[in-house]
């Protein structure tokens, strides 16, 4: 069963209640009438819905078959997915109300149906509110994006700030280190040479005192104490 472009509602029927049967209706008026295999799936469905007033949706696949049963007479119309409740019992409830038993009626009554501004004034105020919603949902969505983003730059702001604080920070104590460091170099450096220049006056002290002995042995004082005495 092929759906016909642009049509939500694209069948529609009356059928009396088969006498003597507590179940059972026959198709006395449908359109379209074109459509032999759809009409057989529907005769099918007939044969089994209760002559008692109810009111139900069967479906398969992707059809909708909505129909309502009153006073012995059983009104049916096949749909699309997309159909609405409301729109399809609306047209039920007025081929019930208006005892529609000619084609010409049965037709216009489903191109109403179809209409869906005119069909059904609920459905077009909700569909304008929905729009509405829609449209409030997107700016708020807009709002709370514009607002994630401008809590994204606080929040890197407020890191760089702190980064910025602890690298300030980490350069004073390497500042201070470095400073420490160099002082306590210097000092050992200066330590270095107190030693060694120590050292050196220590071993010249040596050296003078061992050889000053040696140069008395060999006369050399000796023989300028003699020309004085002469």
């Amino acid at each position: 069963m092929d759906i016909p472009a642009g049509q939500v509602i694209f069948y529609s029927c009356v059928a009396e209640s088969k006498r003597g049967f507590d179940k059972g209706f026959d198709i006395t008026l449908e359109y379209p009438t074109r459509n032999r295999k759809l009409t057989q799936v529907v005769t099918k469905l007939m044969e089994r819905i209760t002559h008692s007033e109810h009111m139900k949706i069967l479906t398969e696949q992707q059809y909708q078959f909505f129909y309502s049963v009153k006073n012995r007479k059983c009104v049916m119309c096949v749909a699309s997915n997309e159909c609405k409740k409301r729109v399809a019992f609306n047209l039920i409830e007025k081929i019930h109300d208006e005892s529609i038993h000619k084609k010409s009626a049965l037709k216009s009554a489903l191109n109403d149906a179809n209409n869906l501004t005119s069909s059904d004034k609920i459905l077009q105020a909700q569909s304008a509110v929905e729009e509405v919603k829609l449209k409030m949902i997107d700016n708020i969505d807009k709002v709370l994006d514009r607002g994630d983003n401008l809590d994204g730059l606080i929040d890197s702001t407020h890191d760089m700030a702190l980064g910025a604080q602890v690298f300030t920070r980490s350069t004073k104590q390497l500042k201070k280190k470095m400073m420490w460091r160099a002082l306590m170099l210097l000092g050992l450096f200066l330590c270095l040479l107190c030693v060694i220049f120590s050292v050196i006056a220590l071993v010249l002290i040596i050296i003078l005192c061992a050889f000053i002995p040696f140069m008395n042995g060999c006369g050399v004082f000796s023989s300028k104490d003699n020309g004085q005495t002469n």
